[in-house]
């Protein structure tokens, strides 16, 4: 498995991710806290976190050309998704990141999750 950064310059770059994001939860749509927690755009097809781009690293992960997987981190911390839920940035935000989101599109087996 190879695993590339996405261009979040590149605009293109992030509609595919943001579909493949939107089809790896499209299945669990009374899930409560996954949609709050991101920003749906149901006619579009396409979901994004709170954070934005330019604080985030987003490893992608690709089947026959197209994205099946991703890890999206935020490092600079200045937007803190999980304070949503009640949880507090950390006070020192040195060598600290926060998962923003993990999802797998097609090839969701644990063996393959494991190997990211």
């Amino acid at each position: 498995m190879s695993i590339e950064l996405l261009d979040c310059d590149d605009a293109a770059a992030l509609a595919e991710y943001e579909r493949a994001f939107y089809a790896a939860f499209e299945r669990v749509p009374d899930n409560r806290l996954v949609r709050s927690l991101w920003q749906w755009d149901d006619k579009a097809r396409r979901v994004a976190t709170r954070v934005p781009y330019a604080d985030q690293l987003i490893y992608l992960t690709r089947l026959h050309g197209a994205i099946d997987g991703a890890l999206a981190v935020n490092l600079r911390l200045a937007h803190f998704q999980s304070a949503a839920y009640g949880f507090a940035r950390p006070d020192e935000p040195a060598g600290v990141c926060e998962l923003l989101s993990f999802f797998a599109v097609a090839d969701r087996r644990m063996a393959t999750r494991a190997g990211f």
